[in-house]
């Protein structure tokens, strides 16, 4: 269960600063996500006073405070594994993780930005276990982030997934791999979360699943080969799905290469969005570099959200082309 932190620890984190042996220790700051309707529309605030939890699996420690980025002594340096970095970050602060890899389940808390140093480098392994990798719930009052990590071994039990959203109305999944992970990739029940660039490829049943009146805006994203453990006779395997009376709002996205890339039932409302297509994104690799290749479709085939981008538009998916 989480933390909401009392007495001294809780007051060194609000006040996003620390002292050891006479040097003060400032944090780092990050922005926050503006919500709206429009995609074009979307902001996000520059880095300003926002208390910082560090985690670092290499150096860290359950034991510290988690309010170093290194080890300085006794009880001060990053926490080892996410959940913990997680359970101590105030509501609106900021949990940030170390490159490398995280073998554990997430329960994220309200109002954390969970911040990877890069899909490309910073990976949570669920290990095939029963449960999400990443578990997102009643979160409705202050916006809740995850971006900058590859997410993936998800179980394929009952109704699993990378990263399950529910019961959430201001939560927003931006710039991760979400791969190899045995049922979907994404699942979205009764939320309304916005997912932003993200590559969500070579799951085992669906790209992203919505249910029971959710209501995901879908946007940017590489949606691509999510029907692995399913063959094309079966219901499942579709790219987006959306079932009992879920709408699915999406655009600019490239949605290739499964069962069917929309499907519905039960009143869901699913189908291609301005600016979606369907064509082979042309990954550096498909077996793991998901970056991609001069001459790709995705390259400026995005809309502008906020981010930052190269070229003369944003790309699709997790990873921005870089030109030489």
């Amino acid at each position: 269960m989480r933390s909401r932190m009392m007495g001294t620890d809780s007051e060194l984190i609000r006040l996003a600063a620390c002292s050891f042996m006479g040097a003060f220790l400032l944090f780092s700051t990050v922005g926050c996500e503006q919500e709206t309707v429009n995609p074009t529309d979307i902001t996000f605030s520059s880095e300003d006073n926002i208390a910082t939890v560090y985690v670092d699996a290499a150096i860290g420690s359950d034991d510290y405070n988690g309010l170093s980025q290194i080890c300085l002594g006794t009880n001060v340096g990053p926490k080892q594994t996410i959940q913990a970095g997680v359970d101590i970050t105030p509501n609106g602060g900021i949990c940030k993780v170390a490159s490398g890899e995280y073998r554990e389940q997430i329960a994220m808390a309200e109002g954390v930005t969970l911040a990877g140093a890069g899909a490309a480098v910073t990976f949570i392994d669920g290990g095939n276990k029963r449960g999400n990798v990443i578990n997102i719930k009643n979160c409705n009052v202050a916006q809740t982030v995850v971006r900058g990590f590859t997410i993936r071994n998800g179980s394929c039990y009952g109704d699993n997934a990378g990263i399950r959203i529910q019961y959430s109305s201001d939560v927003v999944i931006r710039n991760n791999v979400i791969t190899a992970n045995r049922a979907d990739g994404i699942r979205v029940y009764s939320a309304s979360p916005r997912i932003i660039n993200n590559t969500i490829a070579g799951n085992g049943r669906n790209g992203i699943m919505s249910h029971n009146e959710a209501q995901p805006e879908i946007v940017n994203n590489i949606i691509v080969d999510n029907n692995l453990l399913w063959p094309a006779s079966c219901e499942y395997g579709w790219g987006l799905y959306a079932s009992s009376c879920a709408v699915i709002n999406c655009s600019y996205n490239n949605i290739w290469k499964h069962n069917n890339n929309y499907g519905i039932e039960t009143e869901g409302i699913c189908s291609p969005g301005i600016g979606d297509i369907s064509i082979n994104p042309m990954f550096v690799d498909t077996e793991g570099d998901f970056h991609l290749s001069a001459g790709s479709p995705c390259i400026d085939a995005g809309v502008y959200v906020g981010l930052e981008y190269h070229g003369g538009a944003p790309d699709m998916g997790a990873f921005e082309y870089k030109r030489q």
